[in-house]
């Protein structure tokens, strides 16, 4: 007659401790709240306060679990947030997975969103500003006062895209 088998003695993965603690994970709406300032989605904020908060690098296993959140929510905002610079990644060989974290200066971030977000307003500007030279020129010719006032629109988002490459 066989035993039964004794119960495990370690944690297993789906048993695993929470990274943050109550207090600290009820702060996370701040952060939320700071991220959809800038026109993120309260994920992303919800992510990074986590990455901040928890004060060590953390696994998309490991977020997904903390947060409740799937796999591909997590995948893809963790995504989004490396694209925009708010958070870095590093294979931990050990683990055989990607560790993520918060990049500590957040004032780097808002200048990268600002400055994408203000490439991409001078982008559109200066087409529309391309568009209506053509029609006014072809329209009423070269020498219409406005074509100079385009001119100018075209070469002040010129020099301001040169700012934003600095």
């Amino acid at each position: 007659m066989q035993t039964p088998a004794s119960p495990p003695t370690e944690p297993n993965e789906t048993a695993l401790t929470p990274f943050l603690a109550p207090d600290l994970k009820a702060e996370l709406p701040a952060f939320e709240a700071f991220f959809k300032a800038f026109g993120f989605k309260q994920i992303h904020g919800r992510i990074w306060g986590l990455l901040v908060l928890a004060g060590k690098p953390m696994s998309s296993k490991e977020i997904a679990l903390e947060l409740a959140l799937s796999a591909g929510a997590t995948s893809t905002t963790l995504k989004e947030l490396i694209d925009w610079g708010a958070v870095h990644s590093t294979f931990d060989p050990s683990r055989r997975c990607d560790l993520h974290g918060a990049v500590e200066n957040t004032l780097s971030i808002v200048a990268t969103v600002l400055r994408r977000r203000e490439q991409v307003a001078f982008q559109n500007f200066r087409e529309g500003a391309n568009r209506a030279l053509e029609v006014i020129r072809v329209r009423h010719g070269s020498k219409d006062p406005r074509v100079l006032t385009l001119r100018s629109v075209l070469s002040t988002c010129d020099i301001a895209d040169a700012v934003m490459q600095l």
